[in-house]
């Protein structure tokens, strides 16, 4: 508690985060799945945006802010899609279903078809997993003005926060239906040239240091 305090003296934008994120907890400990789109637009206001701004407040601009969290909600509602259909395997396991039930309906599934994976259920899926990552792909598009809405040392990381959701997915729309059986790996290859390209790119941010 003592280094909270500490950092959100140090960062007081900060602070109303933390309240909001303390707040929202409850949300991410109680959900067990969502009758509807609009169910998992407020678990994102509720808990996933909160928890982002924890760190990307630390970038924000000092102008346009609104704009700036608005591009964050878009981010993390396209990432928290995108992980709730990588990980529907492990979620099922534990009762719980992050994909909206109503779109479920719309491809003639049910929490327990899924949980069950009989061929007809996993042929619906199959049928299903494409529009996720289409509706994953809308929300970061509409984020990747954030790349330019920060200061220029906060730009690599932006950018690689961004790409490697464009990277996870390709990588989840390929598995398709056995995503029922087990999310994917890291797209390691495709991480590690991002991640080396970027951290080039940091470092000829940097100032040189005077002796």
């Amino acid at each position: 508690m003592r280094a909270l305090r500490h950092t959100v003296t140090r960062h007081p934008q900060l602070e109303p985060y933390v309240r909001e994120f303390l707040t929202g907890a409850a949300a991410d400990v109680d959900w067990s799945g969502f009758a509807t789109e609009r169910d998992f637009q407020d678990y994102i206001d509720a808990y996933a945006l909160p928890a982002f701004m924890l760190l990307t407040c630390l970038l924000a601009p000092d102008a346009g802010t609104e704009a700036y969290v608005a591009g964050c909600r878009s981010f993390i509602a396209a990432m928290q899609r995108l992980d709730f259909l990588d990980d529907i395997a492990e979620d099922l396991s534990h009762g719980r279903l992050g994909i909206p039930h109503d779109a479920l309906a719309r491809h003639g599934l049910t929490h327990r078809d899924l949980a069950e994976a009989g061929p007809a259920a996993r042929t619906a899926f199959a049928a299903l997993v494409p529009h996720q990552p289409a509706l994953v792909q809308v929300g970061l598009s509409a984020s990747y003005g954030l790349v330019e809405r920060v200061a220029a040392p906060g730009r690599p990381l932006v950018r690689a926060l961004l790409t490697l959701q464009e990277l996870r997915v390709r990588t989840v729309r390929r598995r398709g239906a056995a995503l029922l059986t087990g999310g994917t790996r890291p797209p390691a290859v495709g991480a590690l040239g991002l991640l080396a390209r970027e951290y080039r790119a940091a470092r000829s941010q940097r100032l040189p240091v005077r002796a």
